[in-house]
């Protein structure tokens, strides 16, 4: 009992490492777990929770394995004791005493476990910590309570540190926005000295001479293994940070969908992106949900209902940008107030009752103000930078909220969009004179100073076809204006006649497909399409031609109906004169799924142009569809004229194209091929760590020596061997394993059994280690010498 005892004390001590790591570990996981979830507005103090769990499941664990000699009864009272914790939070109001499930229990628990897995999924962070999330959570970190105090008593280290890694990397992958350096050295160290501390822990009695009851003699290398841990760290976070962007953004492997919003299981859900693969097409008459408009709302048929604007474009996708959308705060309008419309606006009412639509975006016409629910508590809702609200949960069928909006009046300020200095510009003043455009010039309604980030909204990859810009410049040769140019590239996509509206396309579009789907005649689907086609054919016209652009997704106008209204009572309302009451009611249906485009015009905002060339009605006038503007354009030559065709701009640099990195072609911060040597130098640099380290090691060896102690040329032996792949075995005391191995080491050995066991006072000098080293160069040939003088195996020892 007592050489267990001493064992298990020699264990603990040994371990103090990888408590250490341990704590750090749980420390940034839960840090990086900050990030995924919300701390703002009503927001629980999760983080006391997660810590008051991890706290009590190892206490908990403790105090059972203390007053409980049976490993599996404690096992399964730990786990009791965690299903309490887990019912405490999820479902506190439906446990009787306190503690024990009611027959209401598992219906809650089903509710609050499944909007927690759909904010796993789909959620996009910083999400609300509902119950089922810090449910989840809690458990989690009682666990990990239980598991580190398990390690920290006698178990293994792996037990203290693997837990807290795992989630962390979990979280990390979750995380959608960059870290950035400082995350990446913190999650270095920490997996350094992890790993530094369970190497440590497996070699703890490799190589060591053991006293006369059994047990190794202590011989620690602390300092080389937070000196190793220090020195990888920081090479990992310069050869990743320099290599980063060899990686594609999406990873080598599509690991995440990226659909977005929305798990249809019972309902219709919505790709987010307008990436052309055919996802807006159906014909259903499926009604997703039912809106009222407050009597001064513009007509119900020229209403869009707006869901999400997408403004990153990778060549194949349009995408929303990586932003955190803030909660909702009463009496604080949504989205970001520098991209607010600047023109004339009206205050709306709606109501919204969904039906089949299942989606975490919501459906809303304008930008929203005000945001109120009887089933949902208002500041659940999340509103991002473009005015989109956001409930992650997903909206259920029977589901409703009111919202008050700021809706753009575009029609009211298209005399101050067609105008400059106070005139209309001249294809404006030329359809003005031919009596087809009557709007009268005005001034900008508000401040055309630029948002700071509006440069995002022009960005094309590196290599995009430079054709495109020919294109772009062909179609609106002789505007003056970006609003000019926006008429001309809209009436070209709608009303030109040159492209057809279908949804029985083939194939998808990229980049390269776009380029020929605009100009090369006998590709498939030529300038055949449907709405997400022409809204990103438009949008990619617009950012060659420096305009800020980007898709929008939503809904065209419902269908109006009038039906009765009915009081609280399921009464029929009627007036004084005893007539029945009508309300208008909109039924926005699956076949209005829809995507247009905003563009941003100074002074005024972003306004939405929608390309789509429908005849059949569907779609309402658009804003720049009342006359044909190529007829009013003054001629070319009066502006210098273009004198080549869109095919003579192949090849040629895009001047308004942007690289992934966010930078101007030729100013690029990325990191790319031709640096290949910033790599080599880093990776020498690490290849070399390991024989310096060793280097050092070895000369304080030698100072060891020339002082007396014949220790040092033995721990030589010990640590060479180790790194050969040959370690001495733990069962053999120095002169056994001499005498086995080459008789060369007797001397060496006999010397160090006198001083460690017999106490006697040895001579000893650089000549023992130089023997050692000779001996070994005359065992091992040159190529393994070389490997093990880069394994750093025993620096941990």
């Amino acid at each position: 009992m007592g050489s267990e005892l001493g064992d298990n004390n020699e264990n603990i001590m040994e371990n103090r490492l990888g408590r250490l790591a341990g704590l750090a570990a749980f420390a940034l996981m839960l840090l990086r777990l900050g990030r995924l979830i919300s701390s703002e507005g009503d927001a629980p103090a999760w983080q006391l929770i997660m810590i008051a769990s991890a706290f009590l499941g190892g206490v908990i664990w403790w105090l059972l394995n203390q007053t409980i000699s049976n490993r599996k009864i404690a096992t399964v009272l730990f786990v009791s004791a965690g299903l309490i914790l887990f019912l405490r939070i999820s479902a506190p109001h439906t446990l009787i005493g306190g503690f024990l499930p009611s027959l209401e229990t598992g219906g809650v628990l089903v509710q609050e476990i499944g909007q927690a897995i759909d904010l796993i999924r789909f959620g996009v962070a910083p999400v609300f910590p509902g119950s089922g999330v810090v449910a989840i959570l809690s458990i989690l970190m009682w666990v990990i309570g239980g598991l580190y105090t398990w390690g920290a008593t006698g178990g293994p280290t792996t037990a203290m540190v693997l837990p807290s890694l795992a989630l962390y990397l979990q979280f990390a992958v979750m995380d959608r926005v960059p870290a950035g350096r400082g995350w990446m050295g913190a999650a270095a160290v920490v997996i350094a000295l992890s790993v530094a501390a369970v190497a440590m822990e497996r070699r703890s009695d490799a190589g060591r001479v053991r006293d006369l009851e059994g047990r190794p003699l202590p011989r620690r290398a602390g300092s080389m293994a937070f000196i190793l841990a220090i020195v990888i760290a920081g090479g990992s976070v310069a050869l990743a940070d320099r290599g980063s962007s060899l990686v594609p953004s999406t990873g080598n492997l599509q690991w995440r969908v990226g659909s977005g919003y929305g798990y249809g299981v019972g309902g219709v859900s919505y790709d987010r992106l307008a990436d052309l693969q055919q996802q807006i097409i159906s014909r259903s008459n499926t009604v997703l949900f039912r809106a009222t408009l407050s009597e001064e709302a513009p007509p119900a048929d020229q209403i869009y209902w707006r869901m999400e604007s997408l403004d990153t474009f990778d060549g194949v996708a349009w995408r929303p940008g990586n932003f955190a959308a803030p909660y909702y705060t009463s009496g604080v309008a949504g989205g970001d107030p520098n991209h607010a419309y600047r023109g004339t606006t009206q205050t709306i009412a709606q109501r919204v009752a969904i039906e089949q639509l299942r989606s975490q975006v919501v459906p809303i016409a304008g930008i929203a103000a005000v945001l109120d629910s009887d089933q949902i508590n208002p500041q659940s809702f999340q509103i991002a930078p473009d005015g989109s609200v956001i409930y992650q949960p997903r909206l259920g069928l029977g589901e409703q909220f009111q919202a008050a909006t700021t809706f753009a009046l575009h029609d009211e300020d298209l005399g101050a969009l067609a105008s400059s200095n106070g005139v209309l510009t001249p294809m404006f003043a030329a359809a003005a004179e031919a009596g087809v455009f009557s709007a009268e010039p005005a001034p900008l309604p508000g401040d055309t100073t630029r948002p700071e980030d509006i440069d995002r909204f022009v960005a094309l990859p590196k290599d995009f076809p430079a054709t495109l810009l020919g294109v772009a410049l062909e179609r609106t040769l002789g505007a003056t204006t970006d609003f000019e140019k926006a008429w001309l590239l809209q009436y070209w996509f709608r009303d030109s006649g040159d492209f057809t509206y279908s949804t029985n396309v083939s194939t998808g579009q990229s980049s390269l497909q776009l380029e020929d789907w605009l100009t090369d005649p006998v590709s498939t689907n030529y300038r055949v399409g449907y709405c997400e086609q022409f809204a990103n054919g438009m949008a990619v016209l617009g950012r060659e031609l420096g305009i800020p652009t980007r898709v929008v997704w939503g809904f065209t106008p419902g269908v109006a109906t009038f039906v009765e209204v009915i009081d609280k009572d399921g009464n029929v309302v009627t007036d004084e004169d005893g007539n029945v009451v009508l309300e208008e009611v909109i039924e926005v249906r699956e076949n209005n799924a829809h995507a247009w485009v905003e563009m941003w015009m100074d002074g005024v905002g972003w306004v939405k142009f929608d390309p789509t060339p429908r005849g059949d009605g569907a779609l309402p006038n658009s804003l720049t569809a009342d006359f044909n503007p190529v007829v009013y354009l003054p001629p070319p030559g009066d502006l210098g004229g273009l004198d080549r065709s869109a095919e003579e701009f192949a090849g040629e640099t895009n001047p308004f194209a942007i690289d992934q990195t966010g930078n101007p072609i030729g100013d690029s911060s990325g990191f790319a091929i031709s640096k290949w040597w910033l790599v080599i130098p880093a990776l020498l640099i690490i290849a070399l760590i390991t024989p310096i380290l060793k280097s050092v090691r070895r000369r304080r060896r030698v100072r060891r020596l020339r002082d007396g102690d014949i220790t040092a040329a033995w721990e030589e032996i010990i640590d060479r061997l180790q790194d050969l792949g040959s370690p001495v075995p733990a069962h053999q005391t120095p002169m056994e394993f001499a005498t086995a191995t080459d008789r060369s080491l007797v001397p060496i050995a006999r010397s160090y059994s006198a001083a460690i066991y017999g106490g006697i006072k040895v001579t000893a000098s650089q000549d023992d280690l130089d023997t050692v080293e000779s001996w070994l160069k005359l065992r091992y040939e040159g190529g393994k010498r070389t490997r093990a003088a880069l394994n750093p195996k025993s620096l941990f020892d």
